[in-house]
């Protein structure tokens, strides 16, 4: 490959994670994602250290936005249907339970971007170790998430997803990573939070 096309595509690498990384101290986080898939599709799918950074720390925001305002719809239907019955009360039952299920909506077509991503470039790319478990925590997390606040329909077979993927993660981490280090402590964590949400919701 001529050497100005190599400086050409590590500039243009440079440049979308300076992007990326203005996004996140913009919060502009959606647009840190695009910035991080320009070089998956265009670059490499093994990504540094500090571009993996960059997009769990989107994903992770954009996630929780959603998960917060699920919570707050979640809680105002509840207070909707302490109230007598009438008609006021039922419009306004629908219109909030309309809204919880479009941020139903967004938070599956966000996890399943993630995943997508995940399964078709990133967990193929990556070298066993630490940045295996990273993905495979990742994914298990994410599948949590649509477990937790997802369509209802569809919880149970989020849940079983996210199992495999922690079991998978967890492996993984046995087998390449030492006892105290990070990922591996991380991932511990979050599949002790999986099952005490399991716990909680039987």
């Amino acid at each position: 490959m001529p050497a100005l096309t190599v400086k050409r595509q590590s500039l243009d690498r440079a440049r979308c994670r300076l992007m990326a990384e203005l996004g996140v101290e913009s919060e502009r986080y959606q647009d840190v994602v695009t910035e991080i898939k320009k070089i998956i599709f265009a670059h490499n799918a093994r990504l540094t250290i500090e571009e993996r950074s960059l997009l769990s720390i989107a994903y992770k925001n954009l996630t929780n936005n959603l998960r917060n305002s699920w919570r707050t719809v979640s809680a105002l239907e509840g207070q909707i249907k302490k109230r007598i019955r009438s008609p006021q009360r039922e419009r306004e039952e629908r219109l909030v339970r309309l809204q919880r299920e479009k941020i139903e909506s967004d938070l599956l077509d966000t996890c399943n971007d993630i995943v997508d991503l995940l399964d078709r470039y990133l967990l193929l790319a990556a070298t066993p170790g630490e940045e295996a478990v990273f993905y495979s925590k990742m994914k298990g997390d994410y599948y949590r998430y649509l477990a937790e606040f997802g369509p209802v329909k569809d919880r149970g077979r989020f849940g079983e997803v996210s199992l495999q993927a922690y079991k998978a993660a967890y492996k993984r981490a046995l087998a390449t990573l030492h006892p105290l280090d990070p990922t591996r402590l991380g991932l511990a964590l979050n599949f002790s939070v999986f099952y005490h949400g399991k716990t909680h919701t039987v």
